[in-house]
């Protein structure tokens, strides 16, 4: 599948489209296939670096909508 991912903080040219592996959600977890997706302001901010993610690589991209294709054990 692809994915836009960030691998270090600075202008909108450090997002990139990758192929990644579908991921397997966790207990807790859902899984979307994305129709579409917008971008929230927060995702600027983990893009420009006032908020840092976790973890780079990071995929923005928490507002979308989509049809739920796997849930985990607990969901």
């Amino acid at each position: 599948m692809q994915a836009v991912r960030l691998r270090e903080h600075d202008g909108p040219d450090v997002l990139g489209v990758e192929e990644v592996e579908r991921p397997a959600p966790d207990d807790d977890e859902l899984l979307v296939e994305v129709a579409a997706a917008s971008v929230n302001p927060v995702d600027t901010y983990f893009r420009d670096g006032s908020y840092t993610p976790v973890a780079l690589p990071f995929t923005p991209g928490v507002d979308l909508a989509g049809t739920v294709v796997e849930t985990g054990a607990t969901v």
